[in-house]
């Protein structure tokens, strides 16, 4: 029995010194391959560190050769500024404004100032009327004057040269007033009007919070430049500082040709006396401060009384309308007349051509009928609230006998629209009519627009004059259904269905617009105007 391999007295025979042998020499080449492949991967590895040298040597070269470049770059840029600053400083000594005259670019300036504080733009009372006279708005109009005369030489040059740059005067005074409200204008008016030279004055004045306590300054400022005042636009947002302001109409304005007060809407106000012998145009708003005597005003041409409240026995307006002889356009916005015995008197006002009403009160119809006697009257305006809609469908009834040509009807309620079409058909010399601000149902405005229709195909047109409709600021409450009804009026006024000989050879005038109104949510009925436009074009040229 053979011993086991791992027993220590067994015979170890040839073969197995063979054996061991063999696996010996199999270690050994597999040692002296592995030996090999080392010396091959340390050669590789070598070669690859050299590449890898190489790389950073040429990444290095690179980089240097970056910085070169950027440097070159930003050098190139920096001549490249200055060539285009060049080129711009030379486009500029090129520039039209280098070779206009310094009368000419005084000359712009004055119109930017002007543009800036014309308030004509805005309805008297309203709110952007109210905002153009506020703090914030006044403070840039102050300071524009400054502004153009500050960005160089040629243009302060230009400023100072002309002097109607400076001829606008902001003053106001609040509790948000950074600095004292008057004591650093003193000086500033004072520099204003050196400026202006001896031409005429604009004057706006804003009373806030804090008048009392400065209005002595702006008296003493105010009082040599009374003479030079042609516009004066007085907002008085606080009464416990208007009587401070009184003392501003101790004087005669012997230039003014327009004046606007815009006073807080209480019943206490003080009466204030206005000397303006030259007076064209006169606004007041929530004013009970009219005097009882005026004196007469032989240039009035243009009269505004908004939310005014007459509580003296001797009725102001009465009075007021007696010393305008001239007067042309008179606006009367929610008056109040606490005297209502009021008693007709003998005013003429031949030259009184356009009226502007807005009343809830009725009495105001019996004020205009005693007072107001206009047989010129062409132009007539009939606004103010839906509700009000009744008040003034009586107004016209009352001015029927009158020749209107121009007439603007607002805010008539639905139930009124049948009325004022019966009214507008006895307007033989009615041209234009505007309907603003209404909401025209169907039956509304076919009520309307078949009142100033003939009653027959080929009958007569009871407004043979009639060129020109505006709805526009209105809204179609039926836009389909209004639609129909305008392009019917439209074909049948001009003829486009027929019998335009008849219509023509009669006297009939020219249809020269007709003026869609909106839908209902605002929007413009761009398709309707389309049609309208191509129906007039169409028989006016034919």
């Amino acid at each position: 029995m053979d011993a086991p391999e791992n027993d220590p007295n067994r015979f170890v025979s040839g073969a197995d010194i063979a054996v061991v042998m063999a696996r010996v020499a199999a270690k050994k080449q597999t040692v002296f391959e592995t030996c090999t492949l080392r010396d091959d991967v340390y050669v590789e590895l070598a070669q690859v560190h050299s590449e890898i040298q190489e790389v950073l040597s040429t990444l290095c070269d690179l980089e240097k050769r970056r910085n070169v470049h950027r440097a070159r770059a930003r050098e190139l840029d920096r001549m490249l500024d200055e060539q285009q600053l060049a080129v711009v400083l030379e486009r500029a000594h090129l520039h039209p404004i280098r070779n206009t005259p310094v009368e000419v670019l005084g000359r712009i300036f004055e119109i930017a100032v002007r543009d800036a504080n014309d308030i004509s733009a805005f309805t008297f009372g309203t709110s952007e009327y109210y905002d153009h006279l506020s703090e914030t708005v006044m403070a840039v109009r102050k300071k524009m004057p400054f502004v153009l005369s500050a960005v160089c030489q040629r243009w302060r040059t230009a400023a100072l040269f002309n002097p109607r740059v400076w001829i606008y005067i902001c003053l106001y005074s609040t509790a948000r007033t950074k600095y004292p409200p008057f004591g650093h204008m003193h000086e500033l008016v004072q520099l204003v009007v050196s400026r202006s030279g001896q031409i005429p004055l604009h004057l706006d004045l804003y009373v806030g919070e804090l008048w009392s306590s400065h209005s002595q300054d702006l008296t003493h400022t105010l009082c040599f430049l009374v003479r030079r005042i042609v516009t004066f636009n007085l907002l008085v947002k606080y009464l416990d500082s208007f009587e401070p302001v009184l003392r501003l109409f101790q004087h005669e304005y012997p230039a003014l040709c327009s004046f606007s007060a815009l006073l807080s809407r209480q019943q206490n106000s003080p009466v204030f006396n206005l000397r303006a012998p030259n007076i064209c145009r006169l606004q007041l708003c929530a004013a009970a401060a009219l005097p009882a005597e005026f004196q007469l005003f032989p240039s009035l041409k243009y009269l505004d009384i908004t939310f005014g409240h007459f509580r003296l026995a001797n009725d102001p307006m009465r009075v007021l309308l007696a010393a305008a002889p001239m007067l042309e356009h008179l606006c009367v916005f929610q008056p109040f007349f606490a005297n209502r015995n009021m008693e007709p008197v003998d005013i003429v006002h031949s030259k009184l051509t356009k009226l502007t009403y807005a009343s809830s009160d009725s009495s105001t119809i019996d004020w205009l009928h005693c007072f107001v006697n206009a047989p010129h009257l062409s132009h007539l305006e009939l606004r103010g609230e839906e509700s009000a809609s009744d008040t003034r469908l009586a107004l016209l009834q009352k001015l029927l006998p009158l020749e209107i040509s121009h007439l603007h009807i607002g805010r008539v309620r639905p139930l009124d629209m049948d009325g004022y079409g019966r009214c507008m058909s006895t307007m033989t010399r009615l041209r234009t009519l505007v309907v603003g601000k209404c909401k025209l149902y169907p039956p509304g405005i076919a009520a309307l627009l078949s009142a100033i229709s003939p009653t027959t195909p080929r009958g007569v047109w009871p407004n043979p004059n009639l060129a020109r409709i505006d709805m526009s600021s209105s809204f179609a409450q039926d836009a389909g259904a209004c639609a129909q009804v305008i392009l019917n009026f439209v074909r049948a006024r001009t003829g486009a269905s027929g019998g335009r000989d008849i219509l023509y050879g009669g006297g009939l005038a020219a249809l020269e617009y007709f003026k869609v109104p909106a839908d209902d949510e605002g929007e413009s009925l761009d398709a309707l105007q389309e049609q309208v436009d191509a129906i007039i074009k169409l028989v006016s040229e034919t």
